[in-house]
């Protein structure tokens, strides 16, 4: 059975699953982190051995490749993988300075997986396609703004790692939705989608410029029926994020123009 089969039936074993209802408003991120450790369970279940949390896998790759710490003039030799996928999942040259058995690194917001499922019990990340797997959530109570999924700047960035490099892609992309039903006192699993960033047609990706440039969609409703490759799918996106950065600069430069005439002007009356 294929992967992605095997995360959407884990996922969805989470129906009618209650977590106890966290403190405070429901809005943004807080309604999914209650769901997190259960579909975390869930998921290395399904997949002994292989399934972990971000912050866990490069901790895990960092005892198994540089045990004693990487030395400050040796940083460039430290990859989690082929490009894409080092990529994607690595932390910045001071956390890794700072890496040691006792200071390992710990789970940030901004990774870009909250689950990695490797292809083997190897769990390296060199080691074939790696499953970077990330869960949203949605109010079944509430009409909502579709969420942020993951910034449009490093879907370019890793694309144009893919072209330049001409590399097939060594990672997939998915993202699980979580619908809950909230009670006083408990979070209630309603429905579960699991979908794959690179079988949404191009046409379907929205990027919100006024929000940290991030992609932004509906796991529940957007559309599956992207029938190519995914390096054929980043090639696409790179085209599109390209014509719209184009057409935002253009609106930008305008706009300094505007500003600048303005200044000049504001220079005669001596202000």
């Amino acid at each position: 059975m294929a992967r992605l089969e095997l995360i959407r039936i884990a996922a969805e074993s989470l129906i009618d699953t209650r977590v106890p209802r966290p403190n405070g408003q429901l809005a943004g991120h807080a309604g999914g982190l209650a769901f997190e450790g259960p579909l975390q369970k869930k998921l290395e279940a399904a997949f002994p051995g292989r399934a972990f949390r971000h912050y866990e896998a490069l901790n895990h790759a960092m005892r198994n490749h540089w045990p004693g710490g990487v030395p400050s003039d040796d940083l460039e030799s430290v990859h989690f993988g082929p490009p894409d996928v080092d990529f994607l999942v690595r932390r910045g040259a001071n956390d890794i300075k700072k890496w040691s058995q006792q200071t390992t690194f710990q789970e940030r917001q901004q990774d870009t997986a909250e689950t990695i499922v490797f292809p083997d019990t190897i769990n390296d990340f060199s080691g074939g396609l790696i499953s970077l797997v990330d869960a949203k959530s949605q109010n079944d109570t509430k009409k909502s703004q579709p969420p942020n999924i993951i910034s449009a700047v490093k879907m370019a960035k890793v694309a144009e790692i893919v072209l330049s490099k001409n590399l097939i892609p060594n990672f997939e992309l998915i993202y699980v939705e979580i619908g809950f039903d909230p009670t006083p006192t408990e979070l209630i699993c309603t429905q579960v989608r699991t979908i794959d960033m690179f079988k949404i047609p191009l046409d379907n990706i929205y990027i919100n410029w006024a929000a940290a440039t991030q992609i932004q969609f509906h796991p529940f409703t957007v559309d599956q029926s992207y029938s190519h490759t995914p390096r054929q799918w980043l090639i696409g996106f790179l085209r599109a994020y390209f014509l719209q950065l184009g057409r935002r600069l253009s609106k930008q430069q305008k706009e300094i123009k505007s500003l600048e005439n303005l200044i000049i002007k504001s220079r005669l009356e001596n202000i």
